[in-house]
């Protein structure tokens, strides 16, 4: 069926623009539509929401501050090629907040679970939680003993 399309426009001469329909103003589409411009593609993005970013995106309202942004960005510390990406993006956050863990959870009895990003201060942490258990938290830190990965923004 496009074949009879495409030898039209090269009998006629025709010339179409190459062109790309994002679904999505996140980080990725706002990405694809930027670098397809950049390679010569006519972009459209369609945004369900009434503004762009999707999981990068936080408001205000009656003076508080909505943010439903991702909390935690792995990967992307000084000369990697996600922190590259996001400065080219113009997204890369000027002031960022560490945390000591990467989550923290409550079980039903009210004991406290903290997954610590430094593997000794988790080590310590789980042999509090459950002294029985030493030997197997010990086999995990060594299997996971490596340095974590960089965290956005960290030298």
């Amino acid at each position: 069926m496009f074949g009879k399309y495409h030898r039209y426009f090269q009998k006629t001469g025709v010339h179409m623009q190459k062109s790309i329909v994002i679904i999505g103003a996140g980080m990725g589409g706002i990405a694809s539509g930027i670098f397809g411009q950049l390679n010569d593609y006519r972009t459209q993005i369609f945004e369900m929401h009434s503004i762009p970013g999707g999981q990068c995106t936080s408001w205000k309202r009656k003076g508080y501050t909505f943010d439903v942004c991702i909390h935690h960005l792995f990967g992307c510390g000084p000369g990697t090629n996600i922190n590259r990406l996001w400065k080219e993006l113009g997204a890369m956050p000027k002031e960022l907040v560490y945390t000591k863990d990467c989550v923290s959870v409550v079980s039903p009895e009210g004991n406290m679970f903290h997954d610590f990003y430094d593997i000794e201060t988790l080590e310590r942490h789980l042999m509090d939680l459950s002294p029985a258990d030493t030997d197997v938290i010990k086999d995990y830190v060594k299997a996971n003993g490596h340095p974590p990965a960089k965290i956005c923004g960290e030298n």
